[in-house]
């Protein structure tokens, strides 16, 4: 038996929404564990297209098995509309915090226009806001100075504690979860303490930032200072590589003018073939090869276990992209993919040296896709 594309409402989108909630993979191909990998603090940007005539009243996000709901702002998408007012796109970018705090997990999005409800696919959010930190701030009253946290969180805090460190400069003694008004008792013209903020996240972030708190004990509020001294933050390290890409114009029904700009997290490990020489031959009059050229390439290749089907129409467009990188670490930065676009040799994994526009001189990115298939 084979199994039917799905038919999605806002074609070349990285992100697929559906007028039919039984077009998503899970249902399609029996993968209740698949989700587009998203960040659980931004989602992923998307552009939803519907009829002219009808309104966006509600946005929603659903987790995979009903059993809870959290009401998006509707108003923090962009809008725009075609000139003859037939159709309009909902665009959220996938920038700004999404205003809800939920863990890792596999959740999807439930647009309602009154007239139709349409259904994204289903998102597997992880903590991947490298931005996240456990932080500490102060303020002082009645010459006493307290300490209060002050985080740039992803997900939802399981763990959080304020330390002190003791006076024999090893121990961590925990003086509050997420306050501590410190004593001010010293005997001396000034005092100064070491305090620590911990934090584990549901995205599995462990988060630790050290501070100094100095102060004169006559005069604790004009003088007090936190000063922070060091950061050990810890975050989940899956193999992630992300490509990113942007057009000056409007392309295969998505509106880029705007500024619109997709990526996709795809899971992948990266691997260096041996480099491959290619020579261009010929035969002089003796009968002998003589080589007339020589070309070295160097081959970067993503391997990837899945890949969902709805995917290769969107990189199909990627040779004709304006701005296109891929990345394995972004802490190691990213390339610039030029022209080359993106070689997916399609449901079998071979080796090709040139699909959609590759350069075989340059550093080509292979992909090898395992897509389920029903003979």
């Amino acid at each position: 038996m084979h199994t039917p594309a799905s038919m999605t409402v806002n074609p070349g989108n990285i992100l697929p929404i559906y007028d039919n909630i039984r077009d998503q993979w899970r249902f399609r191909w029996g993968h209740t564990d698949f989700g587009v990998i998203a960040d659980a603090e931004t989602f992923l940007p998307f552009q939803l297209k519907i009829n002219g005539g009808e309104i966006l009243q509600t946005w929603h996000l659903v987790q995979a098995d009903g059993s809870e709901t959290w009401e998006l702002d509707i108003d923090s998408m962009d809008r725009v509309s075609d000139d003859a007012g037939t159709t309009k796109w909902y665009t959220w970018f996938g920038t700004a915090p999404i205003g809800q705090e939920v863990g890792c997990g596999l959740y999807f999005m439930v647009f309602d226009t009154g007239r139709n409800q349409y259904f994204s696919e289903m998102m597997k959010l992880e903590s991947l806001s490298g931005y996240e930190n456990a932080g500490l701030a102060a303020g002082c009253s009645d010459n006493e100075v307290s300490l209060g946290a002050f985080d740039t969180l992803g997900t939802a805090i399981t763990y959080q504690s304020i330390q002190q460190l003791h006076t024999d400069g090893i121990t961590w003694n925990e003086v509050g979860s997420n306050s501590y008004a410190v004593p001010n008792v010293g005997v001396g013209p000034t005092e100064t303490y070491r305090f620590r903020r911990v934090v584990r996240t549901a995205g599995g972030s462990h988060l630790t930032s050290y501070f100094t708190l100095f102060f004169e004990v006559a005069d604790a509020c004009s003088t007090y200072l936190l000063t922070p001294y060091n950061v050990d933050n810890w975050h989940p390290s899956p193999n992630r590589a992300k490509i990113t890409f942007q057009n000056e114009i409007d392309t295969a029904d998505v509106i880029y003018s705007t500024g619109y700009e997709q990526w996709a997290y795809l899971d992948a490990y990266m691997d260096y073939p041996d480099d491959v020489v290619e020579n261009e031959t010929a035969i002089d009059g003796n009968g002998l090869t003589q080589i007339l050229s020589s070309n070295v390439k160097t081959r970067t290749v993503f391997e990837f276990p899945r890949v969902p089907d709805f995917w290769l129409p969107v990189f199909a467009y990627l040779p004709f992209m304006s701005e296109k990188t891929i990345a394995y670490d972004e802490l190691q930065g990213s390339n610039d993919m030029g022209g080359s676009g993106i070689c997916l040799p399609g449901s079998r994994r071979k080796d090709i040296t040139a699909w959609g526009g590759c350069r075989t001189a340059n550093t080509s990115f292979l992909m090898y896709p395992a897509i389920p298939h029903t003979p």
